[in-house]
């Protein structure tokens, strides 16, 4: 993905206003990742769909398919052989399915 100018663009671009303002948000969603949430996912009732890249070396695939099971009303979608930036080449595909929730 890094080889689409337009994409490495967006990345640097994203990057640099998200510590704009310095690091305390990175530290703090590093701090939220790494301790339980004290919530209980299993008492959530809406539909959530998870989408996961299964080669992604960014988030692990099996943090995804653990938070995916313990939603009661989750779908996941593994996308086979992609990697963390995935999304780059499928916008379309989640916008559909944001439409299709919000239509259903």
């Amino acid at each position: 993905m890094f080889a689409r100018p337009e994409v490495l663009a967006n990345l640097q671009d994203a990057v640099r206003e998200g510590l704009r303002r310095g690091v305390d948000g990175a530290v703090q969603d590093l701090r939220l990742f790494t301790r339980s949430w004290d919530m209980a996912l299993a008492e959530l009732a809406v539909p959530a769909v998870l989408w996961q890249g299964s080669d992604d070396t960014i988030v692990p695939p099996e943090a995804a398919y653990l938070l995916a099971r313990s939603l009661p009303h989750c779908r996941l979608e593994v996308i086979e052989e992609a990697g963390h930036y995935w999304i780059f080449g499928r916008f379309n595909m989640v916008l559909d399915a944001a439409a299709a929730a919000l239509h259903a």
